[in-house]
């Protein structure tokens, strides 16, 4: 999931984008299924999926940069959470692309 050979750096940056990708396209259709779509079992299976995939992802990453499998698991899970609640805000509080553009760079940097 994340490129072995990318720093620590370009990791996070990574994870970062790629959630806002998936939570901005369309931006519109976020608002509606975070305000109005009920969590349903199946949908919490699906996000949770979603996460647990992200977390194994950049945890082997960790590991293949020297990290033992509980602190790269660790670590992961406290990476994969903070960059979801982070970017939530970015999504739902930005008015236009470029805001969203500008508010990205400062998650990331």
């Amino acid at each position: 999931m994340v490129e072995p050979e990318l720093t620590p750096d370009e990791a996070v940056r990574s994870l970062v984008e790629c959630a806002i990708e998936v939570n901005s396209n369309p931006r519109e259709f976020f608002h509606l299924l975070y305000d109005q779509v009920p969590r349903t079992p199946e949908l919490i299976e699906q996000v949770e999926g979603m996460n647990r995939q992200l977390v194994l992802g950049f945890s082997e990453y960790l590991q293949s940069r020297g990290f033992s499998a509980d602190d790269a698991l660790l670590t992961s899970r406290l990476t994969v959470t903070a960059v979801d609640g982070q970017v939530h805000r970015v999504v739902l509080e930005s008015d236009s692309p470029e805001e969203l553009r500008v508010r990205t760079e400062a998650v990331v940097r």
